[in-house]
């Protein structure tokens, strides 16, 4: 049950209100979209090369967090 609430809430919410408002992404939303999905593929890489994730591996993670929040100040 809660699984499927956190799926609905994290997916289909939001998938409805991009679809149903004047939505445009800035570059903010791009920078931000981008380095998501960096981040997420470092972390993608490392398991998938069977890499036994340590809390130092995500200070790459971090990092992509900094640069966006500096970009925007």
């Amino acid at each position: 049950n809660i699984t499927g609430a956190l799926v609905f809430q994290g997916s289909l919410l939001p998938a409805i209100g991009v679809l149903l408002t004047p939505w445009s992404p800035s570059p903010p939303v791009l920078l931000g979209a981008g380095l998501t999905l960096l981040a997420g593929g470092y972390t993608y890489l490392l398991v998938r090369r069977g890499v036994t994730l340590r809390p130092y591996h995500f200070l790459f993670n971090g990092a992509c967090y900094g640069a966006y929040f500096f970009a925007l100040t």
